[in-house]
């Protein structure tokens, strides 16, 4: 071989050995970071004991290498359990970027859930907080006692209301005002359901206004109940209407209405036991209160505006036709 032949030999093979050194450099060469900040990530959704949960976990870290690294494998929540972290598969920035966590499961207590991730060599604790589910019941039942009071006369009772299927969730307080008889509030002080069965108190005070009944419609963790007081005229007084209510009470082939709202753009008409109402208010939510036993007997709404229906042990039986007509858009709110 010549000189020359050997001068391109050997820049050609030199040529090779340093391809295949890049290419060495690439393959050994993997992902790292400096630094992954657990302290500054953020969640793409809210995690709440008790109810499945899938969200994104995006984790920043600084002095990536632009690298790009596969997906990780599955580590477990501790503290709160019941969850599971997955590293999605990415490339790393050159300098600062976000990696991804894919966090499932269903965690199963309020409090924090922490995972001990990775990546590009480094690790720390990601701590996911998990706040405690809203109160959800089954069923709720109840009494209240004493069963009775006087008009003008203050009234102090209560209420307690079993239920079944509690979450173990928190509630807040609310009260519930009587309708009715007005001048009643019934108050259920903050606290949490157990998991399972238990019992609900709630406070009754003031003073009811008039005579009749006070009715109590309760809603609460999903499901509602009503609870009624006999409320009886004073020594002085005598059982006047009530403010916020059309009474309706049947009783065989007839029925009577305690009509609070006559002049207010609600009539009445009432054949035997059958009755009509037809209303043209736009302003108040309008109590419409059935008790009573009628074989042939129906009750008909045409409203303009939401009402709500109370049904206290009422009993209806129309051959004719629906007991229960309701011919109206609106909102309504049907109690028992």
């Amino acid at each position: 071989m010549n000189r020359r032949g050997f001068v391109i030999v050997s820049l050609l093979l030199m040529v090779v050995l340093i391809f295949h050194s890049c290419k060495t450099d690439d393959i050994l060469k993997t992902a790292s970071i400096s630094a992954l900040n657990c302290s500054e990530a953020t969640f793409s959704a809210t995690a709440t004991s008790g109810v499945s949960y899938t969200a994104t976990a995006s984790v920043p870290y600084t002095g990536g290498n632009g690298i790009a690294y596969p997906a990780g494998t599955a580590v477990a929540s501790s503290g709160v359990t019941g969850l599971i972290a997955t590293l999605s598969a990415g490339t790393l920035a050159s300098g600062n970027g976000i990696a991804s966590f894919v966090i499932t499961g269903t965690p199963n207590i309020a409090g924090t859930a922490s995972f001990s991730i990775e990546l590009g060599g480094q690790s720390c604790i990601l701590a996911l907080p998990v706040v405690q589910s809203k109160a959800n019941v089954s069923t709720l039942t109840g009494t209240i006692t004493p069963t009775t009071g006087t008009s003008g006369t203050a009234y102090t009772g209560i209420i307690i209301l079993d239920y079944t299927g509690g979450n173990g969730g928190t509630y807040d307080a609310s009260t519930a005002s009587s309708t009715g008889v007005e001048g009643l509030t019934a108050t259920l002080a903050a606290g949490t359901l157990a998991n399972g069965t238990g019992k609900l108190t709630y406070t009754i005070s003031g003073t009811p206004t008039s005579a009749g009944t006070a009715t109590f419609n309760i809603s609460f963790g999903g499901q509602t109940f009503t609870v009624t007081l006999t409320v009886a005229a004073g020594s002085t007084g005598t059982a006047n209407p009530a403010k916020d209510t059309v009474v309706i009470v049947y009783s065989g082939t007839t029925a009577t209405v305690n009509n609070a709202f006559s002049n207010d753009g609600v009539s009445v008409a009432v054949s035997g036991a059958d009755v009509t109402i037809t209303s043209k208010n736009t302003i108040k939510e309008i109590v419409y209160l059935l008790s009573g036993t009628a074989s042939k007997g129906s009750f008909k709404i045409y409203s303009e505006y939401k009402f709500n229906i109370t049904m206290k042990g009422v009993s209806l039986t129309n051959s004719a036709g629906p007991a229960i007509n309701i011919q109206s858009g609106k909102k309504v709110q049907l109690m028992y």
